[in-house]
């Protein structure tokens, strides 16, 4: 399995490796997106098909799009990724509990503006998106088929 590398763990990026997976402590900006991307595609380039690697990209960026949103630019933001036996675990925790998700989550109308990207996670992911409230926050978990697992 390879181990997930970062170029270094400068200000405002800390990167953990841990079982199957990696934990990636960073502030959340605009510019830091682009840096997550790599990041998956470095650790799961020999672990998933090339389609299941551009899914998760996909929804970390969502995922972390919404804690930006939610928290401004530079809140300190933690994001998991973990491979398991036929999925692979996306995660990301951010210090705003008081902005959850709506509990249904169906896709907005045609001329809508904003709402469809966790309806797009669930649909891209391997069931419901889950969220929970925590003592730092709150965590915004989805799962990913990984058929090459």
């Amino acid at each position: 399995m390879p181990a997930a590398s970062s170029v270094s763990n400068r200000p405002g990026w800390y990167l953990v490796p841990i079982a199957q997976g990696f934990r990636l402590h960073l502030c959340v900006s605009g510019e830091a997106l682009a840096d997550v991307r790599r990041q998956i595609h470095a650790f799961l380039h020999e672990l998933a098909q090339p389609d299941t690697v551009s899914t998760a990209q996909l929804l970390m960026t969502e995922l972390l799009t919404n804690a930006l949103e939610a928290c401004g630019p530079h809140a300190p933001v933690v994001a998991v990724v973990r491979v398991g036996r036929t999925s692979i675990s996306l995660a990301v925790h951010d210090p705003d509990a008081g902005h959850m998700p709506p509990a249904a989550t169906a896709m907005p109308g045609l001329w809508a503006v904003s709402g469809r990207g966790l309806p797009l996670v669930e649909a891209l992911g391997a069931g419901p998106v889950h969220a929970k409230v925590t003592a730092l926050g709150k965590q915004i978990i989805c799962r990913i088929p990984n058929p090459a697992a």
